[in-house]
């Protein structure tokens, strides 16, 4: 057994290891030939699968294309359709708009009688409102004469009333002095108690004399805010005035302004009057122009029927040998794969035809060792 397990294959015959190996380099050589085939037809199945696709995208994109080429007909055909809804409209619009000579003199009358009229009513709303500051500014001219005499009336009064009382008062004091002094003389020396009385009603008397130059102050005061007052009044009525007269002023303005615009009115309607008759000769050569037009139209749209129509056509013809194109790439692939599947079919086949005869090869070797056995014992029995 020993020497069996050394035995190796250069110990076999020259002969069956030439043939084991010429048939292991066929085998080999188909093994090759057949996967070389099944990588190029997966090539080729990989070819037909993208150029299935590229068609496939092309085709989509050229429905696309025909949907957005129909699109923009129906859109220009629509918009063909609107000009010429659009300038049958205008048309309309300058033919109602287009003045007779009565018309035009009813439409002359009508803005004169509409500007007089606005005119007048300004114009009496204008003296209306003059009347009204002229009586304001009369009464307020009044009020501050009333005011004026009656603020010098109370001065004169109050001057009156302040020399009356301070003579009045000096008076008193003046004959309370010599009273007292003559008292004085005739009091003895010894009659001190009608001096004390004398005396108490000589304080009371100063006490008096304060309260009522007190009461001058105040007097005084108060004249000095009533004159105040009558300033500020006096100060208000003039700012009255001036708002007024200035307010009588803009009037004018105003007045003079509506006098240049109604002027201005007056030309611009009579250079309306003269538009007119230049419309009423344009009318008939937009008519004439709307005629051209249409006819125009009509044709572009016939010309657009006809061009849409030919492009539906050959985008239908184009379908069509897109769908062909499709259905013979569907065959190509499905065969391409019937031709794939068969390959490897008989890729599989030469594997397991290859094991088998690697197996067989395998038993033969085995066999010829058993067989030469016996002569490799002898040998070794030999050496």
């Amino acid at each position: 057994m020993a020497s069996l397990q050394n035995v190796s294959l250069m110990d076999l015959p020259q002969n069956t290891l030439e043939e084991y190996a010429k048939t292991l380099e066929a085998e080999r050589a188909r093994a090759d030939d057949t996967e070389r085939m099944y990588e190029t037809l997966k090539k080729i199945h990989e070819e037909c699968t993208e150029e299935f696709r590229v068609a496939q995208n092309q085709t989509q994109k050229f429905y696309v294309e025909i949907e957005q080429k129909l699109q923009q007909s129906d859109e220009t055909i629509r918009e063909l359709r609107r000009t010429i809804v659009e300038q049958v409209r205008e048309i309309s619009e300058l033919k109602s708009n287009a003045l007779t000579p009565q018309r035009e003199e009813v439409i002359k009358l009508n803005i004169q009688t509409e500007l007089e009229k606005e005119f007048h009513g300004r114009n009496r709303n204008f003296q209306e409102e003059n009347t009204t500051l002229r009586t304001k500014i009369a009464s307020l001219t009044y009020e501050n004469s009333a005011l004026r005499a009656d603020l010098e009336a109370r001065d004169s009064d109050f001057s009156r009333t302040k020399n009356d009382l301070v003579a009045k008062y000096e008076r008193k004091i003046n004959d309370l002095k010599r009273e007292k002094e003559a008292e004085i003389v005739k009091v003895p020396a010894v009659d001190m108690t009608r001096y004390r009385q004398l005396q108490r009603d000589n304080d009371l008397l100063d006490l008096q004399l304060k309260a009522l130059q007190s009461e001058l102050e105040r007097l005084r005061t108060e004249y000095a805010k009533r004159e105040e007052e009558v300033h500020l009044r006096q100060k208000t009525q003039m700012k009255k005035i001036a708002e007024n007269t200035m307010l009588v002023d803009n009037l004018k303005a105003e007045k003079d302004t509506s006098q240049r615009q109604l002027d201005s009115l007056r030309k611009q309607s009579a250079d309306i009057m003269a538009e007119n008759g230049q419309l009423n000769q344009k009318v008939q050569t937009v008519q004439d122009e709307k005629l051209a037009i249409q006819e125009e139209m009509e044709g572009l749209i016939h010309q657009q029927q006809i061009q849409l129509g030919a492009e539906r056509t050959k985008a239908l013809t184009e379908k069509t040998n897109l769908q062909k194109e499709l259905h013979e790439l569907h065959a190509e692939v499905e065969k391409t794969r019937a031709e794939l599947a068969v390959a490897n079919e008989g890729l599989n086949l030469q594997r397991k035809t290859l094991a088998a005869k690697e197996h067989e090869n395998q038993m033969k070797i085995s066999q010829i060792k058993q067989e030469h056995a016996t002569d490799y014992a002898l040998l070794e029995q030999k050496k």
